[in-house]
């Protein structure tokens, strides 16, 4: 059965292999790091069957990273984790992918405002961490960057007490 591109179809990208595939495709959402301070989302087209999925060689895909995908029917999209990345990055060019094996993912982390807290207080003590580390910071400048580090937790403890 060879379908032809409609309007309502995912776009395809020019030149990926999966993309130019005649079979099922559909738009999904991948979730890099997510639920913390350096989560990227990005869209691909995939096809998506029995816990495998297909992409373009183009797609950034890792273990632990999160898959959506939106089932027609549905109230929301099903959420898959990348368990195993194979990247089929041989032969011709029009014939190269990425393939993944697909597990179950838990629920999306809360964006309540005591989890953005621990975040922001993550992201701070990684900063206290690296200040003395930065090369070419004198003494007086990594002071006012842990003054202000300190400042920043001083707020977020005041703002959670009450």
């Amino acid at each position: 059965m060879n379908d032809a591109w409609h309007p309502d179809d995912p776009e395809p990208r020019r030149g990926g292999f999966i993309s130019r595939q005649s079979f099922h495709k559909q738009r999904v959402r991948i979730l890099h790091a997510e639920g913390t301070l350096e989560q990227t989302v990005q869209e691909e087209v995939a096809h998506v069957r029995d816990g495998t999925g297909f992409f373009d060689l183009e797609a950034t895909l890792g273990v632990g990273d999160v898959v959506e995908l939106s089932e027609p029917g549905d109230d929301g999209a099903r959420r898959l984790r990348v368990d195993h990345v194979v990247v089929r990055d041989s032969g011709p060019r029009l014939l190269r992918y990425v393939q993944v094996t697909l597990g179950p993912a838990s629920e999306p982390p809360s964006t309540s405002e005591v989890d953005r807290a621990a975040a922001v207080r993550a992201a701070l003590a990684s900063v206290d961490a690296r200040v003395a580390d930065l090369p070419g910071v004198n003494e007086t400048l990594a002071g006012e960057l842990l003054e202000l580090a300190g400042r920043m937790h001083s707020r977020l403890d005041a703002g959670h007490e009450g």
